[in-house]
């Protein structure tokens, strides 16, 4: 959230914005503050004060990016009555998404998870707290399938859950570092085929 102070001369949510994408393009550990504060069109006194330092920065950036990604798969989870249907369209959407980027970036949290190191706790902590945030919506979403009688109650709906983010977060790497869409595709694809029978 924005500190509260003297009137800001910029767009607070622009901005952070903005930082986003820079730790997206760089990474936390190579993003300078000169980095920050270019993309940003503030001074360093404005981002020390609206913002707190690197971190804390980080760490909002980090809240704004996960909150919207939450959504997204809420609403594509949502989008099927059939829980089946509602997974591989969040598959495919996620393949989609990582496919397609231009410069195929793949995933804030993703990327930033091989970037976290002891001597951050708080930065850690907050990307172990989005990853379990992300296997919650799926697990849900899947425990509602299960009342529908649409997988069996013995059906290792947790497990599953946790299967299909690592799926998402898989997808990610690969678009950063192979820049495959193909492979990116047969992730969604193989995964369905590990569907459990009803």
């Amino acid at each position: 959230m924005p500190k509260t102070g003297r009137p800001r001369n910029f767009d607070w949510e622009a901005a952070l914005d903005r930082a986003i994408d820079t730790f997206y393009a760089k990474g936390y550990e190579a993003t300078t503050l000169d980095d920050l504060t270019a993309a940003m069109g503030i001074k360093r006194p404005s981002l020390y004060a609206s913002f707190g330092n690197k971190e804390a920065l980080f760490l909002q950036a980090l809240e704004r990016y996960g909150e919207r990604s939450a959504l997204e798969t809420q609403k594509v989870l949502a989008s099927q009555s059939k829980v089946r249907e509602a997974v591989e369209a969040f598959l495919y959407l996620a393949a989609d998404w990582h496919a397609q980027r231009s410069q195929m970036m793949g995933c804030l949290i993703a990327n930033s998870s091989s970037d976290c190191r002891e001597e951050q706790p708080s930065i850690c902590d907050r990307i172990q707290q989005l990853h379990q945030k992300n296997e919650e919506i799926l697990f849900q979403r899947l425990q509602r399938g299960v009342k529908a009688g649409e997988l069996t109650q013995e059906t290792d709906i947790r497990g599953l859950a946790q299967f299909l983010n690592g799926v998402t977060q898989g997808m990610a790497i690969l678009a950063r570092g192979q820049h495959n869409p193909e492979a990116i595709w047969n992730m969604a694809k193989f995964s369905m085929q590990a569907w459990p029978d009803s």
